[in-house]
């Protein structure tokens, strides 16, 4: 099983004693958000980020109030502790890796991507749309010659509307750390997107809003859709692969481009685990096996033959 689920009910919990914390002090919500941030900042890496966007929207809302900013940093402080308490197994893992991430290097064009998708920015358009169709049928009904009529009432909570920055935030970690534009690390936003996305809708008339939700879940229905194509895709190439490997001799290493290809190989697999290598300029192994392996024009030319122990002895030399 894997934690991103949690890491949003933990998320979710942490935003909601944040913002009943910021109401009304009692022994039972302190105790509460002592919990959910321990939990959300133990959960996962980027639990933290999450937790600090957060803790900052709300003391937003309390800023200038100190005994009630301290009365959410103090069981908040709980979070960050728990995160001291797992760093030497943190730190462990991540010498056991063979190389610091798989992941693509960003760009300009992936980052606004990300972000983007990220935050919802299509559904949010969506919603912007509705609010305009509204305002215009506010303005008809009542007979105004000039403007869009629109009913906003009070302001989104600073808190959810914060975690509209957990994109931005992985992206600025791309860059600064280690590339890290994967959807489901930024899966928090999705808190901020619908917190924005409900204050917007709120501002649509009664007779608006019905055919806004029913876009809403229509888009839902087509994003799930594509999103099942592509799992089956990738479903059937790992089955062609495994196909493909379970008929490899025994004596014939394999070499994987991806992490997320050798990992569900070997799952499938067992017996190829000793003689899987993955492909990176960090971990010269691989590079290695297939120089000695796949270079065939060695056999039968005494000139390439030369080259490759040249090669092979500059590897062999490599710490």
């Amino acid at each position: 099983a894997r934690f991103y689920a949690p890491w949003l009910a933990f998320t979710a919990g942490t935003l909601w004693f944040v913002l009943c914390r910021t109401e009304v002090r009692t022994a039972w919500n302190a105790a509460g958000l002592a919990l959910f941030s321990a939990l959300l900042c133990g959960i996962h890496y980027f639990g933290i980020i999450s937790f600090a966007l957060i803790l900052a929207g709300g003391l937003l809302l309390r800023r200038g109030a100190i005994r009630q900013m301290f009365a959410v940093l103090l069981p908040a402080a709980a979070g960050p502790a728990a995160l001291l308490a797992c760093a030497p197994i943190l730190w462990r893992q991540k010498q056991a890796y063979g190389v610091a991430t798989w992941v693509d290097p960003p760009d300009f064009a992936s980052s606004v991507t990300f972000v983007l998708d990220q935050i919802g920015a299509p559904q949010l358009a969506l919603i912007a749309v509705f609010i305009g169709i509204s305002g215009v049928i506010r303005s008809w009904r009542s007979s105004r010659a000039g403007g869009l009529a629109l009913e906003i009432h009070g302001t989104p909570p600073a808190p959810s509307i914060c975690l509209l920055a957990m994109s931005p935030a992985i992206v600025i970690f791309s860059y600064v750390v280690q590339p890290s534009l994967i959807g489901r690390y930024a899966i928090p936003g999705i808190l901020g997107t619908a917190a924005l996305g409900a204050f917007m809708a709120a501002g649509t008339s009664r007779m608006v809003r019905p055919l806004l939700m029913v876009g809403l879940v229509a888009w839902g229905v087509f994003s799930f859709r594509q999103t099942q194509v592509e799992v089956l895709t990738e479903a059937r190439e790992h089955a062609g692969r495994v196909r493909i490997l379970a008929g490899t001799p025994e004596d014939i290493p394999i070499v994987f481009a991806r992490r997320h290809h050798q990992w569900p190989a070997i799952f499938a697999l067992p017996r190829i685990e000793n003689r899987a290598y993955y492909l990176s300029l960090a971990d010269v192994n691989a590079l290695k096996v297939i120089l000695e392996t796949y270079d065939l024009p060695r056999y039968y030319d005494q000139h390439a033959e030369k080259v490759s122990k040249r090669l092979l002895g500059g590897l062999k030399s490599i710490k």
